[in-house]
């Protein structure tokens, strides 16, 4: 319930929700993927596996993958 009040919730108050607020092919997203669960371990969140930036894969196993310049400044 925590998770909708603050990623579908508040896209679909904006009516931006067709843009952003959930994980699904075609929209948006700024993810972090953790190793554990972090309501059971809180240092879970040290332990980061990936990230995804505006719905494209940036980092994953340690690799860190940087967008142009170009990209990076839009």
């Amino acid at each position: 319930e925590s998770l909708l009040a603050a990623t579908r919730r508040p896209a679909q108050a904006f009516g931006i929700d067709h843009l952003v607020g959930s994980i699904e092919p075609g929209l948006l997203a700024d993810l972090v993927l953790l190793d554990g669960l972090v309501g059971q371990d809180p240092t879970a969140v040290c332990r980061p596996t990936a990230v995804w930036k505006g719905g494209t894969l940036v980092a994953a196993d340690g690799l860190i993958r940087f967008a142009p310049r170009a990209e990076v400044a839009g």
